[in-house]
């Protein structure tokens, strides 16, 4: 009895562990995948800004009227999307 807990505990840190990083990490190839110019994006610095250019790994986003940054793609922790008008006129 004591020799099948040992498998069990290791397919059950497998499922607990190991399966939602995996998703975690295809989610955010996903996201670093469909960037592109114009997107609203938050960094892991906290900086809000919009994707200005692409250039490989790196990306332009321009964090204030003139002002740039020249981040890596991986630097991205989410796409920001804004309230629609018509979200916000119904409430």
């Amino acid at each position: 009895m004591s020799a099948a807990i040992l498998p069990i505990l290791v397919i059950a840190m497998v499922l607990l562990v190991y399966m939602p990083q995996q998703k975690q990490k295809k989610q955010l190839a996903a996201l670093l995948a469909s960037l592109s110019p114009g997107d609203a994006v938050l960094t892991s610095a906290g900086f809000y800004g919009v994707i200005v250019e692409i250039d490989g790994n790196d990306l332009f986003v321009e964090v204030a009227p003139g002002i740039e940054l020249r981040i890596l793609k991986s630097a991205v922790l989410r796409k920001i999307v804004e309230p629609s008008e018509s979200t916000t006129e119904s409430k």
